[in-house]
This record gives structure tokens, C-alpha cells and sequence, in this order.
């Protein structure tokens, strides 16, 4: 209890004794799950510090580590933030809403496709946002404004973590994370895991956990 682990039940800790297979989120398990933003690119026609605080203004009232993260960049930036309204989340991680008359929305880029946005193939943004370990794109009044670009770090802890469940007996060890494959692959590979099941949704990992149960 004092490590922050409660096991109820003896049956339960007896059945993690035969546990081969273990599977992970990324975010605040593997990482620190305290995002930064590294950049804010723009595209043309938008000015990075009012994108910036438009996607802010809607993600104060989340709780979202992201949105979090995008707040705490624009109060850095010393932006101030105005009051959002009609905000609604959208499934799978993103928000929409009015700020200041205008309509915000803030998400993955599939998030925002789904909405029948366009995203950019060519251009800084689009580049950097594929470099990047995340991005959340922003659109303004039904257009894409530009991408907030952000980096989480892997947790201190995890390689011994890793290492400590290997010698336990663990066979596989796999990440599930609703993260882009570019990021979530390279902490797999950092980490050394067995395999990534990036870009899922909540359905989906239930999923992999129910496929990983039927195949032990």
C-alpha cells in the first residue's frame, strides 16, 4: 500500500503469479504523461498566437493531460484566455466549442478528418506534425487553422520496470495506446517491447485486451 498498490484478494495476486502477458497505455504509465508543446505551427492565414489561445480558451474546461498541456503553453505566451461556450467533446479525445464567436474544434488529426476536415499532406506543419512525438490540430470556423506540436517523456522508472517483469517470467510486454504509431513506436522501441497497437480507440483496446486473453 505504501508503493501505491492495493491487491484485493489473495486469489488475485496468486493469479498474477501465472501472468505472461502484460499490456500497457502509454500515457502517465510508460511516459510521464506531462506533455509540452514544442511548437505551434500555423497554417497561412493564421496567427500562431491566436490559435494558440483559441485552442487554449476551449481546452481549460478539460481535463485532458493535452489540453492541460496546450493551457499551460498559452499562459506561458502570456495569452489571455477567454471563457468557452457550447463545448462538447467529441469521442475519441477531442473538443469543440464557440470562443469569442467563433467555432474551435481540437483534436488528433483523424478526430478532426472524421469531421470532414481536410488535413495538409505538404507544408510545415504537416511535416512537422509526422515528426513529432504528438499534435493536436486546431480548426477555426471550419477550417484548419494549424498544429500544436507536443513531447512527453518516457518515466525513469520504466526500463527497470520492463527488465524486473522479464525476469518475473513475463514473455510479451505490449503498449496499447490511442497515440499515433509514430510515437508510440518509438517508445516501444526505446522500451523494447514486443509489440505497439498505436492509434486505438477505447473500443479498441478492449479489443487487443480480449484478443491477448484468447491467445494467452
Amino acid at each position: 500500500a505504501r508503493q501505491g498498490v492495493i491487491i484485493k484478494g489473495s486469489a488475485a495476486l496468486e493469479r498474477l503469479a501465472r501472468v505472461r502477458t502484460v499490456l500497457f497505455d502509454k500515457t502517465g504509465t510508460l511516459t510521464t504523461g506531462t506533455p509540452r508543446v514544442t511548437g505551434v505551427e500555423p497554417l497561412a492565414g493564421f496567427d500562431a498566437d491566436e490559435m494558440l489561445r483559441l485552442a487554449a480558451s476551449l481546452d481549460q474546461v478539460s481535463q485532458h493531460v493535452v489540453a492541460g498541456a496546450i493551457v499551460a503553453a498559452a499562459g506561458a505566451a502570456g495569452l489571455t484566455l477567454a471563457l468557452p461556450e457550447a463545448v462538447e467533446e467529441i469521442p475519441g479525445g477531442g473538443l469543440a466549442g464557440t470562443v469569442g464567436g467563433r467555432r474551435v474544434v481540437v483534436g488528433s488529426a483523424a478526430l478532426l478528418e472524421s469531421t470532414g476536415l481536410r488535413l495538409p499532406t505538404r507544408g510545415a506543419a504537416a511535416r512537422l506534425a509526422a515528426a513529432s512525438a504528438a499534435a493536436a490540430w486546431v480548426a477555426v470556423d471550419g477550417e484548419v487553422a494549424g498544429a500544436l506540436l507536443l513531447a512527453d517523456r518516457i518515466r525513469p522508472e520504466a526500463p527497470r520496470a520492463i527488465r524486473e517483469l522479464r525476469a518475473a517470467g513475463v514473455t510479451r510486454l505490449v503498449m496499447v495506446s490511442g497515440d499515433r504509431a509514430e510515437s508510440a513506436e518509438a517508445v516501444g522501441t526505446v522500451l523494447g517491447l514486443d509489440a505497439v497497437h498505436a492509434d486505438q480507440t477505447p473500443a479498441g483496446k478492449i479489443a487487443v485486451v480480449k484478443t491477448a486473453r484468447g491467445t494467452g
